[in-house]
């Protein structure tokens, strides 16, 4: 099998690649987009909860905005150096937010891209 088929239809030919599952076992043409073949799934099928798509984190920024309010409230309370330092804490929490849904935005991405052999269940 070649990794492209010739598209029938009644316009001019053209290429289509032909996606096939990488394991040396199975080597099957039957594979689909897996976002695609979990939304297609009863929600009763056990394989729902094997495909699903990652979790979406939940961020949240009010601890870094109450970091913040608590420093500006205590700087000019008379505390300067605890204010700084709450302050500054608040850049802390928000890089830890951000940086954890880059992490799963990649992850979703990722299993966006996905396929699955229809043949032996295998994701890649």
């Amino acid at each position: 099998m070649t990794p492209f088929d010739v598209s029938s239809g009644s316009g001019p030919a053209r290429l289509v690649a032909v996606i096939a599952c990488p394991s040396p076992k199975c080597s099957s043409p039957n594979v689909a987009d897996l976002p695609h073949y979990w939304q297609s799934l009863p929600s009763e099928s056990p394989l729902k909860a094997k495909y699903a798509p990652p979790a979406r984190p939940k961020v949240s920024y009010w601890a870094a905005v109450g970091a913040s309010v608590a420093g500006v409230l205590v700087i000019t309370g008379g505390g300067v150096l605890l204010g700084l330092l709450l302050f500054v804490g608040r850049r802390r929490l928000g890089r830890g937010r951000v940086q954890g849904s880059a992490v799963a935005q990649a992850q979703r991405a990722a299993w966006e891209s996905s396929h699955v052999c229809l043949a032996c269940t295998g994701t890649f």
